[in-house]
């Protein structure tokens, strides 16, 4: 069936294009933007094999092209290309309400791909459910550490708190979601972002808590 080798030559696509995404140096401007089109491509290109497996009427069909499983892969790579655009507007310090809001975004994509994996019964997925679950559950935590600046920035130091409060414990839940999973399992940035949003959350916290301790004494909502 020509429509099949269709699908397939999608799906590789995908592939290259989501690794093609993660080799860019990401460290400047121009590979992160690169890295961003990129894994939306991939997404583009996995919403078309899709499309194409939906038209068909195959009486099997290997496990990786189901409609979950291509939902699943294209809600990771949508995730992906939010995790870019977080870290630039995070990089060129924008308003920490839009960086709260993208984090958020970034957070519910990865959310959508665990929900995803986790229908999948013949999909070797264990690696990736639990970097996605690790990461759903830090971006969530990096949304309510920035939208704790806009509150301290309107002098809501109660709020700020207990934001901060919330995002030590995803930290928290996240590093305790990986424990079990082999070093080899999780990829080299997500370990790197695990441990860059502990620290960071962890001094944030201890100074605003510090802070609403011995000198605004607001109650903690």
């Amino acid at each position: 069936d020509f429509q099949y080798e269709r699908a397939c030559v999608g799906f590789n696509l995908a592939a290259a294009l989501s690794h093609a995404a993660s080799v860019q140096k990401t460290a400047d401007a121009d590979g992160l933007r690169a890295a961003c089109q990129l894994f939306q491509q991939a997404a583009g290109a996995l919403e078309s094999v899709r499309a194409i497996v939906r038209a068909s009427e195959w009486r099997a069909c290997p496990a990786d092209l189901s409609a979950e499983a291509l939902d699943a892969w294209r809600a990771l790579m949508l995730a992906q290309a939010q995790r870019c655009f977080f870290e630039r507007a995070s990089r060129d310090q924008k308003q920490s309400a839009l960086v709260a809001k993208l984090a958020v975004q970034v957070s519910k994509y990865y959310d959508e791909a665990v929900r995803k994996m986790r229908s999948l019964k013949h999909v070797e997925h264990r690696g990736w459910l639990g970097t996605a679950e690790m990461l759903a559950k830090l971006y969530e935590a990096w949304a309510h550490h920035h939208a704790a600046a806009s509150h301290e920035a309107a002098f809501e130091y109660g709020a700020q708190v207990a934001r901060l409060d919330r995002a030590l414990a995803l930290a928290t839940e996240a590093a305790e979601s990986v424990r079990g999973l082999s070093k080899s399992a999780l990829p080299a940035d997500a370990q790197a972002t695990l441990g860059e949003t502990a620290s960071v959350i962890a001094d944030a916290h201890a100074a605003a808590r510090r802070g609403n301790d011995f000198v605004y004494h607001e109650r903690v909502p």
